[in-house]
């Protein structure tokens, strides 16, 4: 060894790492941050255009801009969020009864409200609006390790700007429950089982959809995985729900409240989508507005199927994915439309994946266009666009 080379050697710190290493860690972090930078940009300017958007709603139609992001099943959230659930259930309560709607989503709207000293109604839009952020980013962190750093922020941009995230803009639990369940994946990929566990009982505490199709997600994993202890995932996933499901049973003197609410107030049972007697049946096809709806969200649907398997994606993504669409398939009131194609998000994050460099920024545009289209149809003013 030459004198030069011993005394550089020398001069190099005990442990440090190389160079090369150091400018390969400095790459890595500069390419993480440029994505999670164009992520959080894209959502934050859907996140402007639908307040812009709710902006103009509410002058159109005389009314404040809260009526708009509150709209449909908002006032459940904020009766729970204000007043709490009831104690009694009567059979004629059934329709309408908030025992229907999951707690957490609520819970943390109110502890918001109550430490900013913001109106209620504001805590949970900016839960939603938080949820969504955490979503979109939660997706880079699902994504990255499995298919790169340009997939997962295509992945993390379409989430975050996909027609169905207008949940992500008004006062619904569903981007919550969303950020949660993508949590647990990736930390069940990461085999922090434990916390994999307790964010899938957020989620569930957060959505009663998202209780089967993520704990059989986590489920998945862990057989995949081949580790008994992987088990411990989906059981703790599920205590989320089976804890508010406790609390009615001790609140209101039942164990069978909830579903009783669900099925005779909400028409929440197995049932097939071509009959008439179902949500499907009488609303998908009922207007040219909401057939147009259906009919797009069905194609992304079966496209965002085709991607998970050209992918090969994980089983836990498709599990996932096919469960929460054959629930609102094969349910009495509720049929697949955006907000529950959000929901079984890898589907979403699969088209994202999949789409070529060069159509990808322009199909986001395109996107976040419906999305801002999906807010006025949506919004109560313009009910009779829906046949509702």
């Amino acid at each position: 060894m030459s004198s030069a080379a011993a005394l550089g050697r020398l001069r190099t710190p005990l442990g440090s790492a190389p160079p090369q290493a150091r400018q390969a860690t400095d790459r890595r972090v500069a390419v993480g941050l440029r994505v999670i930078a164009t992520v959080l940009g894209a959502y934050l300017v859907s996140r402007v255009a639908l307040v812009v958007d709710a902006t103009v709603l509410a002058a159109q139609h005389h009314t404040g801009v809260v009526s708009i992001l509150a709209p449909w099943d908002a006032g459940y959230y904020i009766g729970i969020a204000v007043s709490g659930y009831p104690s009694h259930v009567p059979i004629v309560a059934y329709q309408g009864s908030t025992v229907a709607f999951f707690p957490l989503f609520p819970l943390l709207g109110r502890c918001l409200a109550a430490i900013t000293g913001m109106p209620i109604v504001w805590g949970l839009v900016s839960i939603s609006w938080l949820g969504g952020a955490a979503a979109a980013l939660g997706a880079v962190l699902l994504v990255a390790p499995r298919y790169g750093s340009r997939r997962a922020m295509q992945a993390g941009v379409l989430l975050a700007v996909f027609p169905g995230s207008v949940v992500a803009g008004i006062v619904y639990a569903d981007s919550l429950a969303v950020a949660f369940a993508i949590g647990a994946l990736a930390a069940m990929d990461r085999r922090r089982l434990v916390l994999a566990g307790l964010l899938g009982a957020a989620g569930t505490a957060s959505l009663s959809l998202m209780l089967v199709p993520l704990c059989a997600a986590l489920l998945a994993a862990a057989l995949v995985a081949r580790r008994l202890s992987g088990l411990l995932a989906p059981v703790l996933a599920a205590s989320g729900a089976a804890a508010y499901l406790g609390y009615l049973w001790a609140h209101t003197g039942s164990p069978y409240t909830w579903s009783r609410v669900e099925r005779a107030g909400w028409m929440v049972h197995l049932s097939l989508p071509w009959r008439g007697v179902t949500a499907f049946g009488a609303y998908a096809f009922s207007a040219p507005g909401v057939t147009v709806v259906t009919s797009a969200s069905v194609a992304v649907a079966l496209v965002g199927l085709v991607a998970l398997a050209v992918l090969r994606a994980p089983l836990a993504w498709l599990s996932l994915s096919v469960i929460v669409i054959a629930a609102v398939t094969f349910d009495g009131g509720a049929w697949i439309a955006p907000r529950f194609v959000f929901d079984a998000f890898p589907l979403v994050l699969a088209v994202g994946i999949a789409l070529p460099r060069r159509a990808f920024w322009p199909g986001a545009v395109l996107s976040m266009s419906v999305l801002v289209y999906m807010l006025q149809a949506y919004s109560p003013p313009n009910r009779q666009f829906l046949n509702l």
